[in-house]
């Protein structure tokens, strides 16, 4: 992880993206010379495994940094991310305050958490283990993404879970459209400007994107730091 992508969504600028389903390398470095301020490594809905993600991250990482959406809100696939180098994690599927704490806390470590240690890519094979230790917590970008009813009807109290990020996915149900929640899910994705809550400090339009049609063009959307 060499570039702070929670830092700079904190900001509140635009950070455009772009999506990875593919796992290949390659295409990742034509989105890195392209000039994508992040790429979004999606191992939800592609073939992809971790092992993967390691040689996309690998690629690219010191040009631009990777958000990987991990499979599940569990702590294997969330631990494996982080440790091939990924500079944020996107979570699936959150719809209770419990559900974002696990999220929050699989991604840092002691005492803010619960994620275990090990020798990995992420502190360079122990070359730089003291200073990602030191740094992690605060550097790691822990993304929720609000796409079901239930979500939608808890958002505020996610949204005050230290440290999280809000992400509204087009894949929302049906349902919370139809909805009395509606309207909360919508004021979630025009969260912007900054604030003096810490768990809703800033806003950013950084959480989904779509893989360019012909040469790599940027689009955006909002995600909230």
């Amino acid at each position: 992880m060499t570039l702070s992508f929670r830092h700079r969504l904190r900001e509140g600028r635009p950070l455009i993206g772009a999506l990875l389903q593919m796992p290949l390398p390659e295409v990742a470095e034509i989105y890195a010379h392209a000039g994508y301020d992040w790429l979004f490594v999606d191992l939800e809905h592609s073939p992809m495994e971790a092992r993967q993600a390691l040689d996309i991250i690998t690629a690219v990482d010191s040009r631009v940094p990777c958000v990987v959406r991990v499979p599940w809100n569990d702590e294997a696939h969330i631990k494996k991310a982080l440790d091939i180098g990924a500079t944020g994690i996107i979570v699936p599927l959150v719809n209770t305050v419990e559900d974002a704490k696990r999220a929050v806390d699989r991604c840092k470590y002691p005492p803010q958490g619960v994620r275990s240690v090990g020798i990995t890519r992420a502190q360079r094979f122990d070359l730089d283990f003291d200073g990602y230790m030191q740094r992690a917590n605060d550097e790691v970008a822990v993304i929720v993404q609000i796409e079901h009813v239930d979500a939608a009807r808890n958002i505020d109290a996610i949204l005050d879970t230290a440290s999280t990020a809000c992400s509204s996915d087009r894949s929302i149900s049906r349902a919370a459209w139809a909805s009395p929640a509606r309207s909360t899910t919508r004021k979630c994705s025009r969260r912007s400007g900054t604030s003096s809550a810490p768990a809703r400090s800033a806003t950013s339009r950084a959480a989904s994107t779509r893989t360019p049609r012909r040469t790599p063009r940027p689009t955006s959307s909002r995600a909230t730091a």
